[in-house]
């Protein structure tokens, strides 16, 4: 947030989905609903470029339309009520029509290109900047030579791509470069996030972590990323490897290659460009944010479907039983590190059909049984106060989510309200989804004997309920993340 508590993230999720409330009413499904649809749009935009780049090959658009709509990765994170679903549509669309100006040149496929980029920037700015890269850098590589360039009288008769590319740059520099200033999109919250997120007390000690030196940084977070291509399942190790082969093999005798060929360099240069300007920190995590692949997802399991179509010109019956085991299980992606079989498909189809209790419905209903109107809650780890905002905000307040480090102007918070300062207030429920050396702090802290209207008093807590559910989130859209039953 800037000063005036205005987000400078990327505004058009918000955007979405307060649309979708205002016109359904305040539900999940509401929130859901607009990305859901956005996700059905983007298979619709795959197929388009399925059928443009491998127009003579229709088992493989049937097999790469397969591996991308029958892919949990994709189900579940068109279902996320955030950014997810609008850059998988909006980098999708900026390919294609980027596919569509080198191959008809038509004013339209520009128009197109230039909305697609600046929908991409307010979806995300992160994941709209490594993509844009990406296809400058893919560009360069393979389309100065490319046989299905516009004709060179076309070319003169409507002022050249080239030309035409650049009056896009310009449109997307106009409409994206004054909100990019004024919000400081440039900064990208998530860096003052990071740091925030490596910090922490030790009883009244404030232990700050170091980053690790950029040098080192990169290059893991790179390693980090590839490695998080197989474990989402689109573009599995052992299918990786065998397309690597196929596509040496056959470098010269099959036009399928060389498009394969440039789907692969385009992934790889869009995660060597996010893996760069990512500001994810190592020290919290050993997974890369998996939720930054999402825009090159249909790429990857476009490429399991060009491996696929490779095996269906052997035996048809095996290509089909290899995208059942695809589809259905994560047997492909499974090695030393990734050691644990899981039913993929199955799961997802029973999990929609039988709900299960989680540790935030529980949690909220606990509360909403319980609690009295307007009780103060404050819920440990930080994050876990924000399901509880969204489905029992209006029983209870939400509270104590900041201290005296924050940035934010302390007279501007003062003016909400709102009881968000943890020195200051005591809520009437601690919620703790784990149970961590820091919440023994959080409970000493808030027993503190303090002064109120003139005498000394502190607060007792007692625990009331350990709720019989796991406490981590276990609905999380990321799939090494994500529980399809019951833990």
């Amino acid at each position: 947030m800037d000063k005036n508590l205005r987000t400078i993230n990327a505004p058009l999720d918000c955007l979405v989905t307060a649309a979708s409330f205002r016109i359904f009413g305040v539900s999940t499904w509401a929130g859901r609903f607009p990305y859901v649809l956005a996700g059905l749009v983007s298979l619709l935009i795959f197929i388009l470029l399925l059928r443009h780049d491998f127009a003579d090959a229709p088992w493989l658009q049937n097999y790469a339309f397969a591996c991308l709509a029958g892919s949990v990765n994709f189900l579940l994170t068109i279902r996320t009520c955030r950014y997810y679903a609008l850059s998988l549509l909006s980098s999708l669309l900026i390919y294609y029509a980027y596919k569509r100006c080198l191959t008809n040149g038509h004013n339209r496929y520009f128009i197109m290109l230039a909305a697609a980029s600046i929908l991409s920037f307010y979806s995300n700015y992160l994941l709209c900047g490594a993509f844009l890269l990406a296809l400058v850098l893919n560009h360069f590589i393979f389309q100065r030579r490319d046989p299905n360039q516009v004709r060179p009288n076309q070319v003169r008769r409507r002022g050249g791509p080239a030309r035409k590319f650049m009056v896009v740059a310009v449109l997307f520099v106009a409409a994206t470069g004054p909100y990019a200033v004024r919000y400081k999109a440039a900064s990208y919250p998530a860096k003052e996030a990071a740091s925030f997120a490596m910090q922490h007390r030790v009883g009244d000690l404030l232990v700050v972590e170091q980053p690790q030196p950029w040098h080192i940084a990169k290059p893991t977070l790179l390693w980090w990323n590839l490695r998080e291509s197989n474990l989402i399942g689109c573009l599995p190790w052992t299918v990786a490897l065998g397309l690597l082969y196929l596509l040496w093999r056959h470098r010269r005798d099959n036009p399928v290659a060389g498009v394969a060929r440039e789907w692969f360099a385009f992934a790889l240069g869009y995660i060597f460009f996010l893996s760069l300007f990512s500001p994810q920190p190592l020290e919290n995590s050993d997974l890369a944010n998996i939720r930054f692949l999402l825009p090159v997802m249909p790429f990857l399991a476009g490429l399991s479907g060009v491996f696929l179509w490779f095996a269906h010109q052997r035996t048809k019956m095996g290509a089909l039983v290899l995208l059942a085991i695809y589809l259905n299980t994560n047997l492909l992606t499974l090695n030393p590190r990734n050691d644990e079989f899981r039913w993929l498909l199955p799961a997802y189809l029973s999990e929609v059909h039988q709900p299960y209790p989680t540790a935030y419905s529980e949690v909220s209903g606990f509360l909403r049984q319980h609690a009295r109107q307007d009780d103060m809650v404050f819920s440990y780890p930080d994050y876990t106060n924000y399901p509880i905002l969204f489905y029992s905000g209006d029983r209870v307040k939400v509270s104590c989510l900041l201290d005296y480090r924050t940035p934010l102007p302390h007279s501007v918070i003062r003016s909400l309200k709102a009881p968000l300062f943890i020195e200051e207030n005591f809520p009437h429920w601690l919620v703790a989804f784990s149970f961590e050396p820091h919440v023994v702090d959080l409970l000493k802290h808030f027993s503190r004997a303090h002064r109120e209207q003139g005498r000394m008093v502190y607060y007792p807590y007692r625990l009331v309920r350990l709720l019989d559910v796991p406490s981590w989130q276990a609905q999380r859209p990321e799939l090494p993340s994500h529980s399809f039953g019951p833990p």
